[in-house]
């Protein structure tokens, strides 16, 4: 099945302007003090890590769990990441 071009569009577009959205609170907030990791929160596409889950939910400044396991399990929490940068973690 063919998705129509300006839908895709939409997508990427919609894709960006929420992560630029994410980006934005903890860069004003001093969080994210580095000018090469506010780079990298305004490229990277967070959604393409958790694809079965809406734009919305994926740059939500909130716990998305990655994976499933007994014992172990990854989430991102996309404020902590700069912090987890800075400290070594």
């Amino acid at each position: 099945m063919d998705v129509p071009t300006n839908h895709l569009r939409w997508h990427r577009e919609q894709a960006s302007r929420l992560r630029h959205d994410l980006a934005d609170q903890p860069v004003d907030e001093d969080w994210i003090k580095n000018p090469v990791v506010e780079a990298e929160f305004r490229h990277v596409p967070r959604h393409w890590f958790v694809p079965e889950i809406s734009l919305e939910t994926a740059y939500n400044d909130a716990q998305v769990i990655t994976e499933r396991a007994p014992a172990s399990g990854f989430s991102t929490v996309p404020r902590l990441l700069d912090w987890q940068f800075h400290h070594g973690r």
